[in-house]
């Protein structure tokens, strides 16, 4: 793979919209990818349009997610190009039926982009007294046959944690406005963990 991107993935911004726009602006400054995993997606009309990618959550507004799928900016259940990686992408709305088009769709996937985890990893929750996984097992088979380099993913109860699985290196990111996670694609993976300090006016 002979493709150079630098890439920040931010998830679960909240509901302050102007703060958000501005840190996403800001990080495409920086990156040649900013990919949003869904809970708070901002109104897309006010981003970068050839530098962003977004899978829903489930908590964003449908309005704002239609307006995503109208500037062709959200992924969910498709497979896109970029740089010449594929990335898929599987949002918190429909992500059963977004794994079952990714699938029918192909294989060779560099990256997938999921608002929940994989079961097992970065998935474990507390109820009551009993931990439960609640990660998607079907992300797993979506995994195993298709993606063959990264799988980045929210919806977790960790600030950010790694697993391997099948040579797929899957970085699992809480989020939070001004975090993110930086990966630089080379010839290697490198991954970091980054928090802006941003004015709040």
């Amino acid at each position: 793979m002979a493709t150079e991107m630098r890439l920040a993935f931010v998830a679960r911004l909240g509901l302050k919209e102007l703060q958000t726009i501005r840190f996403i602006n800001q990080l495409s400054e920086y990156y040649d990818l900013i990919i949003l995993g869904g809970d708070g997606t901002p109104d897309p009309e006010y981003l970068v349009r050839n530098k962003v990618l977004i899978v829903s959550g489930d908590e964003d507004d449908i309005l704002i997610t239609k307006k995503a799928r109208e500037y062709n900016m959200l992924i969910d259940g498709r497979i896109c190009e970029f740089k010449g990686l594929k990335i898929a992408g599987v949002g918190g709305l429909q992500p059963h039926q977004d794994i079952r088009r990714i699938i029918r769709e192909g294989s060779n996937i560099n990256i997938l982009i999921s608002h929940y985890p994989p079961h097992g990893c970065l998935d474990k929750v507390l109820i009551g007294r009993k931990e439960a996984h609640m990660g998607i097992i079907d992300l797993n088979k979506l995994l195993a046959d298709n993606v063959r380099l990264l799988m980045l993913f929210t919806h977790t109860n960790v600030l950010g944690g790694l697993c391997l699985r099948n040579n797929v290196v899957m970085i699992g990111f809480e989020g939070g406005i001004g975090r993110y996670a930086e990966v630089f694609i080379n010839g290697i993976l490198s991954i970091g963990f980054k928090y802006s300090d941003l004015p709040s006016h």
